[in-house]
């Protein structure tokens, strides 16, 4: 994921905050390695251009995991 592009397409909608959604198809909402860096990462992008970062959210079938209600945003 090229967190210039979500920051570039937050720009241009002028959106005061963002939030990401995906999905894991191996029906494990539990983060990667990869999902925790992508999401500091765009924490930090986003406070240096003022934007809120709602949350990052992972979808499975029945089950999700959110960043924000986990405490870690």
């Amino acid at each position: 994921v090229d967190v210039r592009i979500i920051m570039k397409e937050a720009l241009l909608c002028n959106a005061t905050m963002v939030a990401l959604v995906h999905n894991h198809p191996s029906n494990n909402a539990a983060p990667s390695t990869m999902d925790d860096h992508l999401t500091q990462r765009v924490k930090a992008a986003a406070e240096t251009l003022r934007i809120h970062f709602l949350d990052h959210v992972i979808v499975t079938d029945g089950k999700y995991y959110s960043y924000r209600e986990e405490g870690r945003l």
